[in-house]
Protein backbone atom coordinates (compact mmCIF):
# COMPACT_ATOMS: atom_id res chain seq x y z
CA UNK A 1 0.00 0.00 0.00
CA UNK A 2 1.27 3.47 -0.84
CA UNK A 3 1.06 6.53 1.34
CA UNK A 4 1.29 10.24 0.61
CA UNK A 5 3.88 12.41 2.28
CA UNK A 6 3.38 16.18 2.47
CA UNK A 7 6.49 18.33 2.99
CA UNK A 8 6.70 22.00 3.85
CA UNK A 9 3.02 22.84 3.55
CA UNK A 10 1.69 25.49 5.92
CA UNK A 11 -2.09 25.69 6.30
CA UNK A 12 -2.84 29.18 7.51
CA UNK A 13 -0.20 31.74 8.39
CA UNK A 14 2.73 32.34 6.06
CA UNK A 15 2.68 30.34 2.81
CA UNK A 16 5.72 28.33 1.78
CA UNK A 17 6.53 26.08 -1.18
CA UNK A 18 5.30 22.53 -0.70
CA UNK A 19 5.63 19.05 -2.20
CA UNK A 20 3.04 16.27 -2.17
CA UNK A 21 4.66 12.97 -3.16
CA UNK A 22 3.70 9.31 -3.18
CA UNK A 23 5.80 7.19 -0.79
CA UNK A 24 5.89 3.49 0.04
CA UNK A 25 5.05 1.98 3.45
CA UNK A 26 8.61 2.74 4.65
CA UNK A 27 8.32 6.41 3.64
CA UNK A 28 10.60 6.10 0.59
CA UNK A 29 9.53 8.54 -2.17
CA UNK A 30 8.30 7.09 -5.45
CA UNK A 31 10.93 8.26 -7.95
CA UNK A 32 8.74 7.32 -10.94
CA UNK A 33 6.71 10.49 -10.64
CA UNK A 34 3.43 11.03 -8.82
CA UNK A 35 4.66 14.24 -7.24
CA UNK A 36 2.92 17.61 -6.96
CA UNK A 37 5.03 20.69 -6.30
CA UNK A 38 3.11 23.74 -5.06
CA UNK A 39 5.00 27.04 -5.10
CA UNK A 40 4.06 30.36 -3.62
CA UNK A 41 4.86 32.09 -6.93
CA UNK A 42 2.08 30.07 -8.66
CA UNK A 43 4.41 27.88 -10.78
CA UNK A 44 3.07 24.44 -9.89
CA UNK A 45 4.26 21.11 -11.28
CA UNK A 46 2.35 17.82 -11.48
CA UNK A 47 4.38 14.70 -12.35
CA UNK A 48 2.76 11.37 -13.13
CA UNK A 49 -0.71 10.45 -14.35
CA UNK A 50 -3.23 13.09 -13.33
CA UNK A 51 -7.03 13.16 -13.60
CA UNK A 52 -9.16 16.24 -13.05
CA UNK A 53 -12.79 15.13 -12.73
CA UNK A 54 -14.43 18.35 -11.60
CA UNK A 55 -14.22 22.00 -12.55
CA UNK A 56 -10.56 23.01 -12.34
CA UNK A 57 -9.03 26.47 -12.36
CA UNK A 58 -5.33 27.24 -12.72
CA UNK A 59 -4.45 30.88 -12.05
CA UNK A 60 -0.70 30.46 -12.09
CA UNK A 61 1.92 28.78 -14.26
CA UNK A 62 1.26 25.02 -14.19
CA UNK A 63 3.34 22.25 -15.76
CA UNK A 64 1.84 18.79 -16.31
CA UNK A 65 4.56 16.22 -17.04
CA UNK A 66 2.60 12.99 -17.21
CA UNK A 67 -0.56 11.55 -18.75
CA UNK A 68 -3.36 13.97 -17.94
CA UNK A 69 -7.11 13.51 -18.24
CA UNK A 70 -9.46 16.45 -17.77
CA UNK A 71 -13.13 15.47 -17.37
CA UNK A 72 -14.63 18.72 -16.10
CA UNK A 73 -14.79 22.37 -17.06
CA UNK A 74 -11.24 23.75 -16.92
CA UNK A 75 -9.99 27.32 -16.96
CA UNK A 76 -6.33 28.24 -17.48
CA UNK A 77 -5.64 31.83 -16.48
CA UNK A 78 -1.87 31.66 -16.33
CA UNK A 79 0.99 30.29 -18.40
CA UNK A 80 0.35 26.57 -18.93
CA UNK A 81 2.77 24.01 -20.39
CA UNK A 82 1.90 20.40 -21.27
CA UNK A 83 4.97 18.17 -21.59
CA UNK A 84 4.85 14.76 -23.29
CA UNK A 85 1.79 15.82 -25.29
CA UNK A 86 0.67 18.49 -27.72
CA UNK A 87 1.19 22.08 -26.60
CA UNK A 88 -2.07 24.01 -26.95
CA UNK A 89 -2.13 27.78 -27.13
CA UNK A 90 -5.41 29.14 -25.83
CA UNK A 91 -7.47 31.75 -27.65
CA UNK A 92 -7.22 35.37 -26.59
CA UNK A 93 -8.82 38.21 -28.53
CA UNK A 94 -6.97 41.40 -29.42
CA UNK A 95 -8.63 44.45 -30.92
CA UNK A 96 -6.69 46.46 -33.51
CA UNK A 97 -8.09 49.63 -35.05
CA UNK A 98 -5.02 51.09 -36.74
CA UNK A 99 -2.62 49.84 -39.38
CA UNK A 100 -0.46 47.38 -37.56
CA UNK A 101 2.59 45.16 -37.71
CA UNK A 102 1.78 41.89 -35.98
CA UNK A 103 4.67 39.88 -34.60
CA UNK A 104 3.26 36.42 -35.22
CA UNK A 105 5.06 34.67 -32.38
CA UNK A 106 3.36 37.08 -29.95
CA UNK A 107 -0.14 36.37 -31.31
CA UNK A 108 -0.08 32.59 -31.91
CA UNK A 109 -3.38 31.07 -30.83
CA UNK A 110 -5.01 34.50 -30.72
CA UNK A 111 -7.90 36.05 -32.59
CA UNK A 112 -7.12 39.52 -33.91
CA UNK A 113 -10.23 41.62 -34.44
CA UNK A 114 -9.78 44.46 -36.94
CA UNK A 115 -12.03 47.48 -37.33
CA UNK A 116 -11.93 50.66 -39.38
CA UNK A 117 -9.57 52.46 -39.96
CA UNK A 118 -7.25 49.43 -40.28
CA UNK A 119 -5.67 49.40 -43.70
CA UNK A 120 -2.84 46.89 -43.51
CA UNK A 121 -1.71 44.16 -41.18
CA UNK A 122 1.89 43.09 -41.72
CA UNK A 123 2.72 39.63 -40.39
CA UNK A 124 6.28 39.57 -39.02
CA UNK A 125 8.23 37.03 -37.00
CA UNK A 126 10.21 38.32 -34.02
CA UNK A 127 11.80 35.02 -33.01
CA UNK A 128 11.89 31.36 -34.02
CA UNK A 129 8.72 30.34 -32.21
CA UNK A 130 6.09 30.26 -34.93
CA UNK A 131 6.37 26.78 -36.47
CA UNK A 132 3.05 24.89 -36.12
CA UNK A 133 1.45 28.02 -34.66
CA UNK A 134 -1.91 29.45 -35.71
CA UNK A 135 -3.44 32.93 -35.55
CA UNK A 136 -6.81 34.15 -36.80
CA UNK A 137 -7.82 37.57 -38.15
CA UNK A 138 -11.44 38.76 -38.18
CA UNK A 139 -12.48 41.91 -40.07
CA UNK A 140 -15.40 43.54 -38.26
CA UNK A 141 -14.77 46.89 -39.96
CA UNK A 142 -16.46 48.61 -42.87
CA UNK A 143 -13.69 48.12 -45.44
CA UNK A 144 -11.18 45.54 -46.59
CA UNK A 145 -8.04 44.85 -44.59
CA UNK A 146 -4.77 44.08 -46.34
CA UNK A 147 -2.75 41.17 -44.96
CA UNK A 148 0.85 41.14 -46.12
CA UNK A 149 4.03 39.27 -45.22
CA UNK A 150 6.78 41.13 -43.44
CA UNK A 151 10.49 40.91 -44.16
CA UNK A 152 11.70 37.32 -44.28
CA UNK A 153 8.18 35.85 -44.05
CA UNK A 154 6.38 34.01 -46.86
CA UNK A 155 2.61 33.53 -46.66
CA UNK A 156 1.00 31.28 -49.28
CA UNK A 157 -2.73 31.27 -49.97
CA UNK A 158 -4.05 27.74 -49.48
CA UNK A 159 -5.29 26.20 -52.71
CA UNK A 160 -3.43 28.31 -55.27
CA UNK A 161 -0.07 29.10 -53.63
CA UNK A 162 -0.23 32.84 -54.36
CA UNK A 163 1.84 34.99 -52.02
CA UNK A 164 -0.28 38.13 -51.80
CA UNK A 165 -0.66 40.66 -50.37
CA UNK A 166 -4.20 39.53 -49.59
CA UNK A 167 -7.40 41.44 -48.89
CA UNK A 168 -9.77 40.35 -46.15
CA UNK A 169 -13.26 41.69 -46.88
CA UNK A 170 -15.70 43.12 -44.35
CA UNK A 171 -16.98 40.30 -42.09
CA UNK A 172 -14.20 38.08 -43.45
CA UNK A 173 -12.16 35.68 -41.34
CA UNK A 174 -8.71 34.33 -42.15
CA UNK A 175 -6.49 31.82 -40.38
CA UNK A 176 -2.73 31.75 -40.78
CA UNK A 177 -0.93 28.46 -40.01
CA UNK A 178 2.87 28.30 -39.85
CA UNK A 179 4.51 25.19 -41.29
CA UNK A 180 7.95 26.67 -40.58
CA UNK A 181 9.27 29.57 -38.50
CA UNK A 182 8.88 32.05 -41.37
CA UNK A 183 6.68 30.12 -43.80
CA UNK A 184 2.88 30.02 -43.52
CA UNK A 185 -0.40 29.31 -45.25
CA UNK A 186 -3.50 31.51 -45.07
CA UNK A 187 -7.08 30.45 -45.74
CA UNK A 188 -10.44 31.95 -45.00
CA UNK A 189 -13.78 33.37 -46.06
CA UNK A 190 -13.71 36.77 -47.75
CA UNK A 191 -10.00 36.39 -48.54
CA UNK A 192 -8.77 37.39 -51.98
Amino acid sequence: MSNLRVNNVNIGGTSVDGVIQQVDSQGTPNTAGNKITLKTDGTNTVDGATTFSDATTSNGSTTLNGSTTINGSTSFNGSTTFNNSTVTKFIKEHFINTASTVNASTYLGHVIQCAIPVGTITINVDNNNTEEGILTIVNTGLAGVTIQAGTGVTIYKAGDGSTGPFTLAQHGIATIMYYADAGAYVTGVGLS
